[in-house]
């Protein structure tokens, strides 16, 4: 939209707080919107596989605000996509550090011309562009750009300020700050023990605890007994006075003046940023969203690098007190008391009298190396279960679990490096329990045979730590789109630090192999990996565990409206041109537009399917025809055709 930014203009932020100015007066850097600061999330936050590399601010659920350069410096990329940032910017400060501004509407004058005629040359909407140093010149408090929603949305601003190196930073850093008084709140914590020669409540298995409100930022959970070795996790949000929740900066575990263990969301990569996936833990998801006071095997994200230690804490002989330190970027504090008790290493007496009838139930987790079980039965019981484990051709050992009450057993087994092993646990008022895994560890490349002509690979460092893993196939798991069995590879959910590659005998009634793919289950449907065919079979990267199977899309993607109807007559040489698709089996890839054989820029809103033309040149005069293509990611292509008639000069 041409005129709509003042050229190289210093612009100053209008109807702003006081609080803002002082803000920013003395660091250098501006705040990047002409709005009060305000956050919808904070650098570091849970993104499920990922950290959050920067801080979203609010634009009041509207698009159009103006962009202002924190800086003075050069814009040293530009990208234009439908996917990830969507509209962005890159600008290199003089200082040494870089920003990313994402999810714009659009870009300033010059900026936006300097895109469209590459994007026209290409005849291709998706364009990641470099422009030389000096050529696009910025001072700080320059507009450069409106707030969007491209991308993703809704309407924000992704603001991701970068260090010399690139790598992404907290933007307190850089001296900035926002509004938010409210402190931390926890809801829950967790309580692992380290292995099968420590225990939690009398139990070698994580125990969850409730928390009792002291007074403001002020928390306590019950005591916990435990002995050996103990790590701690937290689930919280950060609260805001209007319902948005952010993450926190700083989380401390304490014992007296000794930090045990700290996270600190100072500065991230994205060579790890994926180790999000353990800086929660990966297999408690069914009790909670627990970011972890200790580090998993493999985590070596740069939240970590304020302490060496492991955040193990060994249980002292006459127990202790931890606190819990939870810090937001604005220095508002909870903290939450944990006492523990020392619990007794000696085996619990067997209750007297004749062993209980009564049949049992038997609770078992991967706890990342090691295998926890617990086993309760309805009365007291005298005969503890026996767990036995086969591994490399030696002879079975058997251990028998541990008595942690009248009723209640506890087991566990940790595995101490790669290669196949059975674990078996028995008891006569137990149901028969048993399972092969192959063990996988870190430092080695991992090959899995797997039943049905398949096959699982894991490069060397794919794995944190070591992992037992184990496969089953579901002949009869044909649901909701899939054309075969279902392998399902455990633990579910289990994150990679690299891709490994799942490789699938293609089934007979495929009808296009070319059209096929990897589909991993996510809830009643499959999420398409793109792979590839060879010698029937197909082969695609993982980055996690779950049910795999193959999938086919043989559909178009289909229309849902398009304007303008046919046989339209348009009252100017640039009439507003819109469709809605989909494609709910591999999604959109690609799409063009064009009228009369003139190609046009058209946007495509991978949020809601719009494709909107961007109506920066004229159409061809008289009776055009308008064509509309759409491929999907298995290569399905639909057209849409409308005529139209486009008035003269």
């Amino acid at each position: 939209m041409p005129g709509r930014f003042l050229k190289e203009t210093l612009r100053l932020a209008v109807c702003v707080s006081a609080l803002m100015a002082a803000a920013f007066a003395d660091t250098g850097y501006e705040w990047p919107l002409e709005l009060a600061p305000n956050l919808s999330s904070s650098f570091g936050e849970d993104r499920g596989s990922r950290f959050h590399m920067g801080i979203d601010l609010r634009t009041g659920g509207v698009t159009g605000k103006t962009v202002l350069a924190a800086a003075d410096g050069h814009v040293s990329r530009v990208r234009c996509s439908a996917w990830g940032y969507g509209k962005a910017i890159y600008v290199q400060f003089d200082t040494g550090y870089s920003a990313v501004y994402g999810h714009l509407d659009d870009y300033y004058d010059e900026l936006r011309d300097y895109v469209r005629r590459n994007q026209h040359a290409r005849q291709n909407y998706n364009v990641d562009l470099t422009p030389k140093p000096g050529e696009f010149r910025v001072r700080r408090g320059q507009a450069i750009a409106k707030s969007g929603d491209s991308g993703s949305g809704p309407p924000h601003l992704h603001f991701e300020p970068r260090d010399p190196q690139g790598r992404p930073v907290n933007p307190r850093l850089l001296g900035m700050s926002w509004s938010d008084s409210t402190p931390p709140t926890p809801t829950k914590v967790l309580v692992c023990p380290d292995g099968p020669d420590s225990a939690v409540n009398g139990l070698a298995a994580p125990a969850v605890l409730a928390l009792k409100t002291e007074g403001p930022g002020r928390f306590s959970c019950p005591p916990v007994r435990a002995r050996g070795k103990i790590g701690f996790g937290v689930e919280y949000v950060d609260h805001e006075p209007d319902g948005l929740k952010l993450g926190a900066h700083r989380l401390r575990l304490l014992f007296g003046e000794t930090t045990v263990f700290e996270v600190r969301h100072d500065r991230l990569s994205y060579d790890n940023h994926h180790n999000n996936a353990v800086a929660h833990h990966p297999f408690l998801g069914d009790l909670g969203r627990f970011k972890l006071l200790w580090r998993w095997p493999g985590n070596v994200c740069e939240s970590y690098a304020a302490v060496t230690e492991t955040g193990w804490w060994t249980v002292p002989e006459e127990g202790g007190e931890l606190v819990l330190e939870l810090v937001d970027f604005m220095g508002n504090r909870s903290v939450i008391v944990c006492p523990v008790l020392r619990d007794e290493d000696a085996p619990r007496e067997a209750p007297a009298g004749a062993a209980n009838a009564a049949r049992g139930d038997l609770e078992w987790r991967c706890m990342g190396d090691w295998l926890s079980f617990t086993a309760r039965f309805p009365a007291a019981e005298v005969e503890p279960p026996l767990v036995e484990v086969t591994a490399g051709g030696a002879a079975a050992r058997s251990v028998a679990f541990v008595r942690a009450g009248g009723a209640v057993f506890s087991g566990a087994v940790k595995f101490d490096g790669a290669g196949p092993c059975t674990v078996r646990v028995s008891h006569p008022r137990l149901a028969a329990w048993g399972r092969s895994f192959d063990v996988a560890a870190r430092e080695k490349p991992f090959t899995m045979a797997l039943e049905g002509g398949a096959r699982l690979e894991i490069p060397e460092r794919g794995v944190y730590g070591l992992l037992p893993v184990s496969a089953t196939l579901d002949e009869g798991g044909k649901k909701g789109g899939n054309l075969g069995p279902v392998w399902r590879l455990w633990p579910e959910n289990a994150p990679l630090d690299r891709p490994g590659r799942i490789t699938l005998p293609l089934p007979d009634t495929i009808k296009h192999p070319e059209k096929a793919a990897v589909g991993r289950q996510t809830g009643s449907g499959w999420a398409w990996m793109q792979g590839s065919v060879k010698d029937g079979r197909i082969q695609a990267e993982i980055s996690s565990f779950g049910a795999l199977s193959v999938v086919e899309d043989l559909s178009p993607p289909r229309l849902k409206e398009m304007v303008p109807e046919d046989g339209y007559a348009a009252e100017s040489r640039r009439p507003r041109i819109r469709a809605t698709v989909s494609d709910l089996e591999s999604g959109v890839a690609s799409w063009s537009l064009e009228c009369g054989g003139q190609w046009l820029l058209a946007g495509y809103d991978a949020d809601d399917g719009r494709i909107v033309w961007e109506r920066d040149a004229d159409l061809p005069a008289g009776s055009q025809e308008l064509v509309l293509r759409v491929t999907d990611g298995a290569g399905n292509t639909a057209e849409f055709r409308r005529k139209l008639a486009v008035p003269g000069l």
